[in-house]
């Protein structure tokens, strides 16, 4: 079926009241949504990048620009190239031999710390902890402005081959929904080398 048989089908069931219908109507939209979610892939829609000293590899959007660096305090810095608040990633690796969960804990609070000395209104708005393929993840979802620009960003913090991973996806407040899925794209891409 094509899109725009789907969206007829969807506007005919708009006009039905039943609750039988409205829950079709949920589930139809749920799958549509699937359907449209960025998938990157190395190639025409993405461009894969290699750290090798930091063992991590992301698929970035094609035409974004990236910056790579070891001098600077971001080894890689990503954006769409729309403006100076561009929606953007930026990865942070460093070395590590913490394998002791409560080590790391410890770690985690002084990178959630570190957040309101970087952005001196910094509010979050979701911490938490979390294990994902068996990998400890340290997630943070915040609000800060600059001057009177109202930013988001979200945070992952994972100790991965020896290395501290820490990944920041930033883009304005009214805009960060809209990006949302592109940024879990580049994140669902990355993987950890050996």
């Amino acid at each position: 079926m094509g899109l725009n048989s789907l969206v007829e089908a969807l506007l005919r069931f708009i006009s039905l009241r039943t609750m039988y219908h409205r829950m079709l109507l949920l589930a139809l939209l749920a799958g549509l949504t699937g359907c449209l979610t960025p998938d990157l892939k190395s190639g025409a829609s993405g461009t894969e990048i290699e750290l090798l000293d930091h063992k991590i590899a992301f698929v970035l959007p094609a035409g974004w620009k990236v910056q790579l660096s070891e001098k600077r305090y971001f080894q890689l810095t990503a954006n769409s190239g729309t403006g100076p608040y561009a929606p953007g990633i930026e990865y942070r690796g460093l070395n590590t031999d913490l394998t002791d969960r409560a080590l790391m804990d410890q770690y985690a609070r002084g990178w959630y710390s570190a957040m309101g000395r970087n952005f001196p209104n910094f509010q979050y708005t979701e911490r938490k902890e979390m294990v994902e393929n068996r990998i400890i993840t340290y997630y943070f979802e915040g609000t800060f402005s600059d001057g009177n620009l109202p930013l988001k960003k979200i945070g992952y913090l994972r100790f991965v081959n020896r290395k501290i991973h820490a990944i920041y996806y930033t883009a304005p407040l009214n805009e960060f929904d809209t990006h949302l899925p592109l940024f879990k794209a580049v994140e669902r891409e990355i993987r950890y080398l050996n």
